[in-house]
Order: C-alpha cells, then sequence, then structure tokens
C-alpha cells in the first residue's frame, strides 16, 4: 500500500519495497538468514530477502533483534522509481506557531520521540529520532502530518547519488576561459596560474545549486544573451535608476554604456549549455540588480535590502566610488553589515567587492574605499595568468584574496558581452566591449570579483548552512599562494595577494572535511 507525505513544497508517494530491507550495524552483526548483501548507502548495508512478505517481516525482526545492529528498516521507493529510499529514523518537525509548549511536549511523548536537536533559525525547528517504542519513521511522520499543532513532519531519507548524471561543461570557448584552468599553453599562461574552478567540478562533481542565488549589483545585464537567460535561472531583476524589472543596458555611447554588468556576470554564473562560456557557478541561479548611477544613503540601503530581501546568498559588486576619499556614512555602514549579518536567514550574505584598479592603498591618508574595507566584506585584488600582481590592482591591508584577472604580461578575461548593436549618427555600431555576443579583453579586479563570487557559489552549494563569516575563513584557509613568499607577513597575509589566490578546489575540500556552527 502506498502512503503519501508532504515533503518540502510537495508531496512524495513511497512504496515499501517488497525484497529490500536496511540494517545499520554498531560494530558487526552476525549472520541474518534469507538474504543477500548487495551494497552500503548512507551508513546502512542494503539486503535482498529471500521469500514472501511473511519472510520479510520475520526477517526484518531478526535483523533487529541482533546485538550487532543499531537499526533495521523497511526500505521504500518513490512512486514510478526505481532507487531505493532508506528512512535513518530521524524527522524533522516544525510546530504551528500558535502551539503551546505543552502541545510540543505532549507530541513528543505521543510518539516516543527523542529530540537530537532544536534549531531556531530560519524558524523553530526540531530534529528528532523515533525510538524502539515509536512506529516506523514513515507511519510517524504521516501521524504527525495529521496533527493540528504540526506544520512539517518529514522523515530524513537516504538515498545514493548517481553520479552518473553529472557532465563536465563542454561549452565550446571554455577552452579560452583559462582563468578557470590554466594548462600553459603560451607564453602568457603559467600552469596552474587558475582558480581551481574546473578541477573543483571534476573532483567534486558540483556546478552550483539551483537554491544559491548569485546577485550581481553592476550598470546593464543584457538578459536576451543565451548564457545569462532560462525559465529558471534569473530572480528578482530589478533596475534601480528606472525602478523597472528590467535591467536590460538603457544606455549606449555618447550618453555612456552599459556593458560591464554583463561581462561580470558571465564569469560568475554563466549557463553551462554547450554555447558560448561557462561562468564559475554555473548551476546557480542569477539577480540582476541594475545601480541607479550614484552613492548615496538611500541606495545603498535599497540595493542591499533588495537583495537580501530577495534571497541572495551572494552579492557581488564590481565598481568603486568615483571620489577618491570615500569614508561611508553610517547608514551605509550598518546597510552592508546587516545584509552580509542578517541576510539569508540569519547565515549572512555573503558580500564581495573589487579592490579597484588604481594601484593605490584603499586605506590610506590619500585615498579610502570605505566599501572595500568595510569589515564584513570580502576584498578582491587581481593577479594575472602568469601568476604575478596585476600591477593595476589596489592593495592594502583589508584585501581578503586575489583572483586571476588580466595584467600585463598576462590574458585578458574572455567573457560575455552585450548582444545586438545600436545607431549613432546613422551608423549601425556592435553593443558591447566587441563585436559579437562575447569580448575577450575584459579584466581589473571586475572581473576578479564575479570569479570569487561564483566560487563561493560553489561552496555555498555544496554547504548552504555556512555562515557569510565562515566562507571568508574558508577562503582565508585554501588561498594558493603566489608571488614572492616575502611579501606575506607571519600570519600569511599580503597587501597585494591577501590570503592568496582563490582556490576552489581546495576550498571545497575544506567544506567537506571540517565541520561549521551554521550560525
Amino acid at each position: 500500500m502506498a502512503i503519501t507525505l508532504k515533503r518540502g513544497k510537495g508531496y512524495l508517494t513511497l512504496k515499501k519495497s517488497e525484497d529490500l530491507i536496511a540494517v545499520r550495524s554498531k560494530n558487526h552483526y552476525d549472520h541474518i538468514s534469507n538474504v543477500t548483501k548487495l551494497k552500503k548507502s548512507g551508513g546502512f548495508d542494503l539486503l535482498k530477502v529471500m521469500g514472501n512478505a511473511e519472510l520479510m517481516e520475520s526477517t526484518l525482526n531478526e535483523a533487529r533483534s541482533d546485538k550487532g545492529v543499531e537499526t533495521g528498516t523497511h526500505v521504500y521507493f518513490a512512486d514510478g522509481d526505481s532507487h531505493p529510499l532508506i528512512p535513518n529514523g530521524e524527522l524533522t518537525i516544525r510546530f504551528t506557531t500558535d502551539a503551546s509548549d505543552d502541545e510540543k511536549a505532549n507530541i513528543f511523548s505521543k510518539y516516543a520521540l527523542e529530540v537530537l536537536e532544536k534549531r531556531d533559525t530560519p524558524r523553530e525547528t526540531y530534529i528528532v529520532k523515533v525510538t524502539n517504542t515509536s512506529v516506523n519513521p514513515i507511519k510517524t511522520a504521516l501521524n504527525l502530518q495529521n496533527e493540528k499543532c504540526i506544520d512539517v513532519a518529514e522523515p530524513d531519507l537516504i538515498v545514493g547519488i548517481n553520479k552518473s548524471t553529472f557532465s563536465l561543461p563542454s561549452d565550446p570557448y571554455l577552452q579560452k576561459q583559462w582563468y578557470l584552468k590554466n594548462n600553459g599553453e603560451d607564453a602568457n599562461l603559467i600552469k596552474g596560474a587558475d582558480s581551481g574552478v574546473v578541477d573543483a567540478w571534476a573532483e567534486y562533481k558540483v556546478l552550483g545549486a539551483n537554491d544559491c542565488i548569485i546577485a550581481i549589483i553592476d550598470d546593464g545585464f543584457d538578459l536576451k544573451h543565451k548564457d545569462l537567460s532560462g525559465s529558471d535561472k534569473v530572480v528578482a531583476p530589478w533596475d534601480f535608476e528606472n525602478d523597472v524589472p528590467d535591467p536590460s543596458p538603457k544606455k549606449y555611447p555618447p550618453d555612456g554604456e552599459d556593458w560591464h554588468g554583463t561581462a561580470c556576470a558571465g564569469i560568475a554564473i554563466a549557463n553551462a549549455n554547450n554555447y558560448g562560456i561557462s561562468g564559475a557557478a554555473p548551476g546557480a541561479k542569477f539577480m540582476p540588480l541594475r545601480y541607479s548611477g550614484t552613492l548615496d544613503d538611500a541606495s545603498i540601503e535599497r540595493w542591499f535590502q533588495y537583495a537580501a530581501k530577495n534571497g541572495a546568498s551572494i552579492i557581488s559588486c564590481s565598481w568603486t566610488p568615483a571620489s577618491g576619499k570615500y569614508i561611508l556614512s553610517t547608514r551605509q555602514e550598518e546597510a552592508i553589515k546587516d545584509c552580509a549579518t542578517r541576510g539569508r536567514n540569519g547565515l549572512g550574505c555573503v558580500v564581495i567587492f573589487a579592490a579597484g584598479n588604481s594601484n593605490v592603498d584603499i586605506n590610506s591618508e590619500s585615498y579610502v574605499n570605505g566599501f572595500a574595507i568595510h569589515e564584513d566584506v570580502i576584498t578582491v585584488a587581481a593577479s594575472t595568468s602568469i601568476d604575478t600582481r596585476a600591477e593595476y590592482s589596489n592593495f592594502g591591508n583589508e584585501i581578503m584574496i586575489c583572483a586571476p584577472s588580466s595584467g600585463n604580461g598576462g590574458k585578458g578575461i574572455f567573457t560575455t558581452d552585450v548582444t545586438g548593436t545600436y545607431e549613432y549618427n546613422g551608423t549601425t555600431l556592435p553593443a558591447g566591449y566587441s563585436e559579437g555576443d562575447f569580448t575577450e579583453d575584459f579584466g581589473g579586479t571586475s572581473s576578479a570579483t564575479p570569479l570569487v563570487a561564483g566560487v563561493v557559489g560553489l561552496l555555498l552549494s555544496v554547504n548552504s548552512m555556512l555562515t557569510a563569516a565562515e566562507v571568508k575563513e574558508i577562503l582565508k584557509r585554501t588561498a594558493r599562494k603566489i608571488g614572492d613568499p616575502s611579501l606575506y607577513d607571519h600570519a600569511g597575509h599580503s597587501i597585494f595577494f591577501g590570503y592568496g589566490c582563490i582556490n576552489a578546489r581546495a576550498a571545497i575540500n575544506y567544506v567537506l572535511n571540517n565541520s561549521f556552527s551554521g550560525h
């Protein structure tokens, strides 16, 4: 008989397997009769039972009575699917907002549940497990879902990963994106002088999760570009200059140009769609925010509040103030701090700023970039395709990390460009930096910054509960040291490179092999 349960935003219909059970052992268990061991999944041995339904139950009871067995359970299949789902005995419970403490205690007692953990964000949540006197977790979840004081009751179901469904991006211009993987093919490239992104894709099978949203605040974004569009790609676009949900380029020479945002976006999130290029996190969603063109208290508040309110995980800003001595106002300082510490349901939006391209100290007597020196920001300098400092890149004690970009002796950045044409003095001219849909001459800390944003997108796709502060620490610990070792102080920091060059592969490995607070 099938059981239909609420799960997330949908429903899941489960059917009990007629010949599979699963056991999780404490150390080892004695031979269980009438079974063949198939494989391990999530710490459980998947066992095939030889016999009828009655023998299934007796075999499962035999397994549960074995002193070496910690848990024995039925195995289920989602309706219409052939991949086994194993309930591990844990459930997630959320009560209605008006549920009393007595009602909560009664539920735990009535269903003989052991509370493993209580979480307070994004709302009060209990992780519980069934005990020896509970019914199985599937029936428990079904019964709980019928309780008036319960909003959420979901069993934790273990399912294997089908690695065969993953394929590396094969976009035709990927070979031009040396900043994702540098094979050292010519004199302007040194093997390994890259961000480690392609190696991270290949080793960890991650391209960016669909629930990770990378917001980019910049000028116009060409959402007609095949690499930046898609029915499920773009989230909450907005043009703050015209207050419309269309951030497309509005300015063309000689009145100005809106090319920059399109180029930045491709580096972070361009689709892996066998067309053009691939962003560092091609599977992530994209929130394009066209800024209003000037910096003031109200604008900064609007941009960062809008991004956080609409679910941004990461906010990438490849711009600096026009003023050479720009100290943030209290409102600006607090708007960014609030976003970076309270956004993303209290985990903090990861806010990333470009250091700038004037070859100056970002915090000195003669020059101050208040955004780049904000304590909650990841500030990005630029290195080159030959692992040297980009000669234009700003520097200073507040530089957090560097990322590959253009620079003397190296190559420029190949990325998306504004498509189509515009009319000027009776002449039709190509829009964008170059003719066509792509440019190979982008660069500066403007391109280094969205590259870091894309790498952070990969990290949050591996562990979505990382705080913004934890992301900064992970990047610090896993950066690849480049340049003269004497440029780094005793703490491993350089005013030119920060803690080193972004290293996606090492950062993901660190996330997978360490525990984090998640708050």
